[in-house]
């Protein structure tokens, strides 16, 4: 296990990471998430004693710094294409390899695992970005480490090596080693990870199992297909003291009431529905709604949500034109 202790960083007077403190339990998948400046590469770097910070990360109860052959017991992937653009990927990870004690017959397996066998004689400055996340994933795992510390490995990749990656992560989590990384890419993070991190401006917001984080935030949704739903639409109206409806496509989509009262209501109206579903709310609502108040900055003002039909139930108007000056 990873044990995280009052993990504290500053840079000059700012505050990037504050009292973090975390485990990371072998068998599973922890995923990272946070949005961009929330802390999230800062505080791998702190764990693996890149980065000086206050607090402790201990390995099994040892600190990084006080391992025997750090290689052999962490796999560390930070920062794709950290390689000498005149060197070849064999090369790159032999050197590693003989740093970690470890022969030909593991850089080949490794090799093979990674999918850079064809490649493996090219020099790296040539490498794509996909290919780069595969030959540092190659040096993170070359010691065959019981912990594997990963900072956005997917960056990238393309379908299948994102399917490959998944693959692999998994394996090593079922083999018992304890499996940590950082990812933006949400919908991958929930089909993986078992457990969810999420950091906002260097602070835990959550740290619980995935399944339970999307309940504790979930929202009731249901989305209702039905004969030329605009005949209807005013209708919904009174809904909306119990939820939102917007139209989507070709029905209707209703937010914070259960599918039974949904049910009750269409028949109360006299309404048929072609089409009912409850739809479950995903890990990028649920992220969404955590971290809004978390970002760096915001590039430009966000669309506000308006309730389709104002409380008077009325058509909103369109706006009317302005001229200046009086003319026509």
């Amino acid at each position: 296990m990873i044990n995280v202790q009052n993990l504290t960083k500053r840079y000059k007077t700012k505050l990037v990471l504050s009292n973090l403190n975390f485990d990371i339990k072998p068998g599973i998948v922890t995923g990272f998430l946070g949005p961009n400046g929330a802390g999230k590469s800062t505080t791998m770097r702190c764990m693996v004693g890149i980065d000086k910070c206050e607090g402790i990360t201990t390995f099994d109860g040892r600190k990084y710094t006080d391992l025997e052959n750090p290689m052999r017991e962490v796999g560390v992937m930070l920062d794709a294409k950290i390689f000498h653009p005149k060197r070849t990927a064999l090369s790159h990870l032999q050197m590693f390899a003989a740093a970690a004690g470890v022969g030909q017959n593991r850089v080949d397996q490794i090799v093979d695992m990674v999918g850079l066998s064809s490649v493996i004689g090219q020099k790296t400055g040539s490498f794509s970005l996909g290919m780069a996340q595969r030959l540092s994933m190659a040096v993170a795992l070359i010691g065959d480490p019981k912990y594997v510390v990963l900072d956005e490995p997917a960056n990238g990749l393309d379908p299948d090596g994102i399917y490959w990656l998944r693959g692999v992560l998994k394996e090593l989590a079922s083999l018992g080693k304890v499996v940590f990384l950082s990812s933006h890419l949400l919908t991958e993070v929930s089909q993986l990870a078992d457990q969810v991190i999420l950091l906002g401006k260097g602070r835990i917001l959550a740290n619980m199992p995935i399944k339970e984080l999307i309940e504790q935030n979930s929202t009731q949704h249901v989305f209702i297909k039905i004969v030329d739903p605009q005949i209807h639409f005013n209708k919904f109206a009174e809904l909306v003291g119990h939820g939102n409806f917007v139209r989507e496509n070709d029905g209707i989509l209703i937010t914070g009431v259960t599918t039974d009262a949904v049910a009750h209501f269409l028949s109360k109206n006299s309404i048929v529905p072609l089409e009912i579903t409850n739809r479950e709310t995903s890990l990028e609502e649920v992220y969404m709604r955590l971290t809004q108040s978390q970002v760096e900055f915001t590039p430009f003002a966000q669309p506000q949500v308006q309730t389709p039909y104002p409380q008077n139930n009325q058509q909103p108007q369109p706006p009317q034109d302005k001229f200046e000056g009086g003319g026509q």
